[in-house]
């Protein structure tokens, strides 16, 4: 299970749900919003996407629908393999979450991460410039 925390109109959740689909898996996401015009735009989204299956958009404070959600998918999923971990997405990263999240403890590197090759940015350095058209035709 995906939480997609504050989830807005729910483009995140939806992008690893249409991802889990193309790729033969099936990933519950939860969307948490407070707002509900947000809840009913992730909603719209869903449906429009073909996701409502696999994509609940649920009206609550972050903290609160946390864990109800894991609390609900401990029970619905007993027995099925992947079922008792959930990760979360929380973008942009907010304060005045409470509680606050704790770090893991373990973190696991990503082998899939390629590094950036410019440290000093977010981005990838500009592409150069093209060439100059030929000027024999």
């Amino acid at each position: 299970m995906l939480l997609d925390i504050c989830c807005g109109g729910g483009a995140i959740g939806l992008d690893v749900a249409r991802a889990a689909v193309a790729a033969g898996a099936s990933t519950r996401v939860v969307g948490l919003e407070v707002s509900g015009e947000g809840v009913a735009d992730a909603r719209r989204n869903a449906a429009a996407n073909g996701l409502q299956g696999l994509y609940e958009a649920r009206c609550v404070k972050a903290e609160d629908g946390i864990a109800a959600a894991l609390g609900g998918a401990a029970g619905a999923a007993a027995g099925e393999e992947g079922a008792a971990w959930a990760a979360a997405v929380l973008d942009p990263p907010r304060t005045g979450l409470a509680p606050a999240p704790k770090p893991n403890p373990n973190p696991k590197p990503n082998p899939n991460a390629s590094p950036n090759p410019n440290p000093n940015t977010n981005t990838n350095p500009k592409p150069s410039p093209s060439p100059s058209p030929n000027p024999n035709p």
